[in-house]
This record gives C-alpha cells, sequence and structure tokens, in this order.
C-alpha cells in the first residue's frame, strides 16, 4: 500500500499568503513578442516574489476534475469564474490533471509548497520540463528561461477523495513573476462570410467545414436568420452523428403568439425522424430522432442552405453532402415568419462555441478551432467564394479579443476560441482570402447544384370544392416514392404542421403519382383549413401551404 501524502503546509497559512500573493493584485496585460507584436498575456502579477494559486485560476486539460466549496480570495474580475471563488479541487482520478499558467521574468529556483487534503496514491508535478512525484515537503525546480510556464498536478493512480486546496510558489525566479488569467471555458468566437463580388439576391449558399484535431469537444454550426444549422465536433476533430436545425419562434418566459407568427418545419429527410420543438433558451421547432451523419464519420462536411422569400414566411431548404454516396441530401425544411418584411438575400456566418459551467468546463487556455470554405449562388445563378470573413469579439476598453481568425496555408478560413493569448486588432478589416485561391471540389457539378434547389418529393394541395356532401380536396404528389403514406388534416382553424392541432385526419388509401382528390366530412358554410402530408422512403413531407375556405 502507498504511503498516502501529508502535506506540511496547511491551508489557514495558505489564506493569509494571499494578502501578501498576487492575489490582490490588478489584472495586466504582458506583451508575448515570441508570439508576435500585438500578442499579450492577462495576469496578475506579485509584488514580493510569492504567487498562490487556486482553483479560481486553474484549468482542466482532461476535465472531469470539480473546483467547489466557497473561496474567501478576492474575485478580481466576476467574468473569469463567473463571479464564483472557489475553495478546493476534488473528482481527482487516475489520469486527472490540473493545470496554472505562470509568467517567469527572472530565470532561478522556484519553490513549490502544495496544501492537499486525503491525498492518497502517487500525484506529480510538472514545471518547465522537469517532475517530481509529491512527498508532503516543498518541492524545488530549476527554471532556466524566462517567459510562459505551466505547472500541472497528474493524479497517477488511487485518488481517493483527495481535495487539492492550494499551491505557494516562491524563491528567485518568483520574482516579478505573474498567475495568467483566462475566462474558465473560453467565450465564443463569431464571424460573418462574404463575397467581394457583393452578389445580388443570394438564395443558396454552400459551405464546408473541416475541425482542426485536438482534445476537447467544442460547438460550431452555421449562423443564419433563422438559427443554427450544423453538427457539434468530437475532441479528435471528427463530425458528430446528429445536427441541429433550429428555427426560432419567441423568446423565453414570452407568450406565444398567434399560430400563423410561428416557425414550423416542412419536411425530413428520413421517414423516421421526429417534428419536434426546443423551449429551452427560447421556443421553436427542430428536427429530432434523425442522425444523418451516422456512419459517415469524417473530418469535413459540407452543407447548403437555400432561401425562398415569400409575402408571410422565408422558407429554409437545408442539405448535407453525403460522401459515402457521393450526393447531396436534404435535411429539412421550416418555414419562419417574416414580419412582412421579406429577406432580399441570404447571409451566413459561424461561432466556435464552449458549453459548460467554472465547476467543470474549466478549459479557457485550450484552443478550438474550426476551418471553412463556402460559395453563393447569385439571382443570376452565377457561383461566387466566400472570399471575406469577418473580425469581431474585440474588447472596446482594451482593443484585445480572445479569439483567433485567418488564412490556412492551403486557402481556407479558420475560426478559433480559446488559448492562452489575447489579439490586439482594430477590427476594421476583414481576413481576406487571395484572388487566384482555387477550390476544386466534387460536390459543385451543374447536377449538383440543380438539385440543390430542388426536394425530392412534394405534396401540394391545389384546391377545395365544397359540396353538400363534404369538400373535395384536389392534391399532387411529385415523385411519390417507395411505401408512401398520404394523411390529409382538417380543421376550422390553421393548425400549421403542427399534426395535434389539427381536429381531423384521415389516411389516404390509393394516391399515386400527379394529380389526386379526396372527399373529406367537412360541413358547409364554416372556415376550412386543410393541409396534406406525405410519407415514403425519401422522408416526409407537408404540403408548403394550407388550403383555406373562409365560410360565410
Amino acid at each position: 500500500m502507498k504511503k498516502p501524502i501529508l502535506c506540511s503546509f496547511v491551508a489557514a497559512t495558505f489564506v493569509l499568503c494571499a494578502h501578501s500573493s498576487q492575489q490582490r493584485a490588478p489584472v495586466e496585460w504582458i506583451p508575448v513578442s515570441e508570439l508576435g507584436d500585438n500578442m499579450f498575456h492577462m495576469a496578475q502579477r506579485t509584488a514580493d516574489a510569492r504567487l498562490l494559486l487556486t482553483p479560481n485560476e486553474s484549468f482542466f486539460p482532461k476535465l472531469g476534475l470539480l473546483a467547489e466549496g466557497e473561496g474567501e480570495l478576492p474575485v478580481v474580475d466576476p467574468a473569469l469564474n463567473k463571479g464564483t471563488n472557489y475553495k478546493w479541487i476534488s473528482g481527482w482520478e487516475s489520469g486527472d490533471a490540473a493545470e496554472w499558467g505562470l509568467w517567469i521574468e527572472k530565470p532561478g529556483t522556484l519553490s513549490v509548497q502544495i496544501d492537499m487534503e486525503d491525498a492518497k496514491g502517487t500525484y506529480v508535478l510538472s514545471l518547465s520540463g522537469q517532475e517530481q512525484n509529491l512527498s508532503g515537503k516543498p518541492l524545488s525546480f530549476k527554471i532556466g528561461k524566462s517567459g510562459m510556464h505551466v505547472l500541472r498536478i497528474t493524479c497517477k493512480d488511487e485518488a481517493g477523495a483527495a481535495k487539492l486546496h492550494a499551491i505557494k510558489v516562491s524563491g528567485a525566479a518568483a520574482e516579478n513573476a505573474a498567475v495568467l488569467r483566462k475566462r474558465w471555458r473560453p467565450a465564443a468566437a463569431h464571424t460573418r462570410f462574404s463575397s467581394s463580388h457583393d452578389p445580388e439576391g443570394v438564395r443558396l449558399v454552400i459551405m464546408e467545414m473541416d475541425a482542426k484535431p485536438g482534445t476537447l469537444d467544442f460547438y460550431a454550426p452555421i449562423t443564419t436568420p433563422f438559427g443554427y444549422y450544423g453538427p457539434t465536433w468530437k475532441a479528435n476533430g471528427l463530425v458528430n452523428t446528429g445536427f441541429n436545425f433550429s428555427l426560432w419562434s419567441f423568446g423565453r418566459g414570452k407568450e406565444e403568439p398567434p399560430i400563423e407568427k410561428l416557425s414550423h418545419l416542412i419536411a425530413i429527410g428520413d421517414p423516421n425522424a421526429k417534428f419536434s420543438g426546443f423551449s429551452h433558451e427560447g421556443t421553436g421547432v427542430k428536427i429530432r430522432g434523425w442522425n444523418p451523419l451516422e456512419g459517415r464519420p469524417g473530418q469535413r462536411q459540407a452543407f447548403a442552405i437555400r432561401m425562398e422569400p415569400g409575402e408571410t414566411y422565408t422558407t429554409y431548404f437545408t442539405y448535407f453532402f453525403a460522401t459515402d454516396e457521393n450526393r447531396w441530401r436534404m435535411f429539412g425544411v421550416g418555414k419562419t415568419w417574416n414580419k412582412r418584411k421579406p429577406k432580399d438575400t441570404l447571409g451566413i456566418g459561424s461561432f466556435v462555441e464552449v458549453p459548460g459551467p467554472p465547476t467543470r468546463q474549466r478549459t479557457g487556455p485550450y484552443e478550438r478551432r474550426m476551418r471553412y470554405r463556402g460559395w453563393v449562388v447569385d439571382g443570376k445563378g452565377k457561383l461566387h467564394p466566400y472570399d471575406r470573413m469577418s473580425e469581431g469579439d474585440i474588447d472596446k476598453a482594451t482593443g484585445l479579443t480572445h479569439t483567433d481568425r485567418g488564412l490556412t496555408d492551403d486557402g481556407w478560413f479558420y475560426l478559433q476560441t480559446g488559448g492562452w493569448a489575447f489579439r490586439k486588432t482594430d477590427g476594421k478589416e476583414p481576413v481576406v482570402l487571395p484572388p487566384k485561391t482555387v477550390h476544386r471540389v466534387g460536390y459543385l457539378s451543374a447536377a449538383d447544384l440543380k438539385f440543390l434547389q430542388t426536394v425530392p418529393c412534394e405534396i401540394a394541395g391545389t384546391g377545395i370544392k365544397q359540396t353538400s356532401s363534404g369538400a373535395k380536396v384536389s392534391f399532387s404528389i411529385r415523385n411519390l416514392g417507395k411505401n408512401p403514406e398520404v394523411k390529409i388534416y382538417w380543421g376550422e382553424e390553421e393548425g400549421l404542421t403542427f399534426s395535434d392541432r389539427w381536429k381531423n385526419s384521415i389516411d389516404v388509401k390509393k394516391s399515386r403519382e400527379g394529380a389526386n382528390s379526396v372527399m373529406i366530412d367537412a360541413p358547409a358554410g364554416k372556415p376550412l383549413f386543410v393541409r396534406l402530408f406525405l410519407k415514403n422512403g425519401e422522408g416526409q413531407f407537408w404540403s408548403m401551404d394550407t388550403l383555406k375556405i373562409q365560410g360565410q
């Protein structure tokens, strides 16, 4: 049985040290010339050659750990830890690690003392390329050069119920040293894409995304006028299997508007998926129950979005490229109320985001990067590359951003959040793709672009005629497909494509390609609203519009 670690430095002494360490020092910005002229670290500098490292400055490169307890140290910047203050780090298991960033001005020796409760097993402290096992006694490290250094404690085995309270750093190399600060998890990085050709009437956009492999997950969808579209990405750079296609209707805590103003889904490219919704940050509709990239675990993924403006609604069509089938597939179609202001052109952007609370998602200094290349199709059907990427996320007081963005050597845009350094920029100039950049891809042929102007199947109402025995509903079907199921929904009020809001429905037993007609039990003289639905091997399709008779 391994001997437990017996820490010689008690918690009370460490708290007293806060008055003479960097803990009460204001945040300052340290230039980092080796990273570039406009790069800086956020830091708290000591005035007495002592540093006190606590859970509040810590980061978890492999997650797994937990910052807990109510600490008593000053909160220098509420944004760094969401206004909270922690007392210890717990949840230690084999392989877990916690890190702190140090800025050393003067090479020399550092003495490191650990305040750790109930620590059993083996823990290793690494600093400046050196490793030592914790033993309960002060550890000594030789720092050979100035600049940034990372102090890491790693649990090797038999963690038990250990609580790491604090670390005291002192010695000659601590003179004028600093602790580096970052937000507990990186704030999101945002951007917009545009074309210097300034195309008018853009109705179709194509974007390919390529995640940089790393060690931690992140979220990087396409941002659109209706909400978000796209998957999440694994730490190894591979795409997850599901998509987020969300269309907002109204904000959190708001009353639901009249049904005519609600966003609604029109089609899904899978027969078993669910027409569903969400109600966390706001309320709207989304597709659930389908993982379109299952069995397609690529690092790159191409998407397309098409927009059709209308007097009342704007319709959005979304697609993804199935690399194993070498063809585009429809994901979903939805409508949003346009407030009687039809959109003229389709614009998109993206963000790179890391969700999670400050107790666990302490990953601020670790980079997440997405790469992009894309095209727009203008109103005349001409293809143009996206060749501009906006700046953004710049602090007005400092002119610094926590993000990075630019171009890769092979001509992709990239957007990044995380990393120890901050970048200074005026934000006036976008990232520009060189004019002669050429991307040859296998998904922009004439046939591909033609497919992106359509949906695989369609059911459309063509008329209603009231009779003494009911109402005759006429409709047409394009591509009836395999194993077709057709339903008619109706009632005296609008139900859009929410099946549970319709009072009546019937299954149409003998539908055929082309023109069809069916009698429904709807009394004359009253309002009548009718919607049609087709399900087959290609997916599920509502009619684009509701047939209406206002009644007498």
